[in-house]
């Protein structure tokens, strides 16, 4: 029996330049102004071993992780979603959700309310 991704899934999360390039870049442009975000990095991480219906035999899948510095220093540590394929636009919102939240109380951004505009990136077509 094979089994189907469902097609809005086809973001690979272990493709960090894709992350990047269709999810994470756009999100932080549409968000942050000038020199607001000095910079951002991905950090992959063990996953959760309190799993209760994962299977003993099989790895945890790891957990990746953004971290965005803004001018500050301040860095802010957001989570964005486990090995394995996931839809590009809940990553987004979510991401944008999060940094929507974490601005208002940042030094940088404190009482500010501001929400992210951005578009998340087609996937590079295969051969090109």
């Amino acid at each position: 029996m094979s089994l189907e991704r469902h097609p809005a899934y086809d973001l690979d999360l272990t493709d960090l330049d894709e992350v990047r390039r269709r999810v994470v870049e756009p999100v932080i442009r549409g968000f942050y102004r000038g020199d607001e975000c000095k910079g951002y990095r991905f950090e992959l991480r063990d996953g959760d071993r309190e799993h209760p219906h994962w299977p003993a035999d099989l790895p945890i899948p790891q957990e990746l992780h953004v971290l965005v510095t803004l001018r500050d220093g301040d860095v802010y540590d957001f989570w964005l979603g486990r090995q394995g394929h996931v839809d590009p636009h809940h990553m987004a919102e979510r991401l944008a959700c999060l940094l929507e939240q974490d601005f208002s109380t940042s030094a940088v951004g404190w009482g500010e309310n501001r929400v992210a505009t951005y578009e998340v990136l087609p996937p590079v077509e295969s051969g090109t």
